[in-house]
């Protein structure tokens, strides 16, 4: 499936990064299964660690409040230095959107929840056609 680049914004020192992506699949059943996949590996996941230093602990976020017809899963990262990266999958039908922060903690979690959340409440909006 292809993943589309729908938007990415940064602060002027770009310490804060969000970035937005879409992926279709072809059936709700494929992207469920993304949703079902992601979710079991970020319970196995405690650390996450890049050649470029990125060196950090995992956890998964607790519940967003979406609407029925949304399923979220999320998690964060945190490094030895305090930096942070917040990401969502988002869910409904065959399209799953993931909303992405990476921040020097300067933008706090309940702020990017808040903005995913209202990001849900707009995708239970879409017009969905099957395939």
């Amino acid at each position: 499936d292809t993943v589309h680049y729908i938007a990415s914004r940064a602060t002027e020192d770009e310490n804060n990064v969000i970035s937005q992506t879409l992926r279709l699949f072809s059936t709700q059943d494929e992207a469920a299964m993304h949703m079902s996949q992601l979710h079991d590996l970020l319970g196995a996941c405690s650390r996450y660690r890049l050649d470029t230093g990125w060196n950090a602990s995992v956890s998964t976020s607790p519940a967003l409040a979406v609407p029925p017809t949304v399923v979220a899963v999320g998690w964060v990262e945190i490094d030895e230095f305090g930096w942070r990266y917040y990401s969502f999958d988002l869910q409904r039908g065959n399209a799953v959107t993931r909303m992405a922060l990476s921040t020097d903690a300067s933008i706090t979690e309940d702020e990017f929840r808040a903005l995913v959340e209202s990001a849900a409440i707009d995708m239970a909006g879409w017009s969905l056609t099957s395939p």
